[in-house]
């Protein structure tokens, strides 16, 4: 059995953005400040912190404190379908919304399909 080591994952200035768990990179964030908007509804993060940290996962998964929504995508599926942003906060990769598989826990249940007789 594998053990792997808790990575807090840092921002160039220090700040702390995530950690990597079991290959992991978790992370919280607030759809109403970090959401881009446009091109399309996306999700980034900075190119420099993401190159950095990339050898020591193989998943991303984070957490919409706000909606309380989780997105899910594989690094893969991440770095094939990244555009690059630049608005003011450095090189960033951003990946559209409906690249990511999203759990929604407030959504109402999926029941059983009936037939209308």
């Amino acid at each position: 059995m594998r053990v792997y080591r808790k990575i807090e994952v840092r921002l160039p200035d220090g700040r702390a953005v995530g950690h990597i768990e079991g290959g992991t990179f978790y992370r919280t964030f607030h759809a109403s400040r970090h959401l881009v908007r446009k091109p399309c509804p996306a999700l980034a993060i900075c190119e420099q912190t993401y190159r950095k940290y990339r050898p020591f996962f193989t998943e991303l998964e984070w957490y919409d404190a706000e909606t309380q929504r989780t997105y899910r995508i594989s690094a893969t599926t991440f770095e094939q379908r990244a555009f690059r942003l630049s608005r003011g906060y450095g090189e960033q990769y951003a990946v559209g919304l409906r690249y990511w598989a999203v759990h929604d826990p407030n959504a109402p249940p999926q029941g059983q399909l009936a037939l209308a007789l």
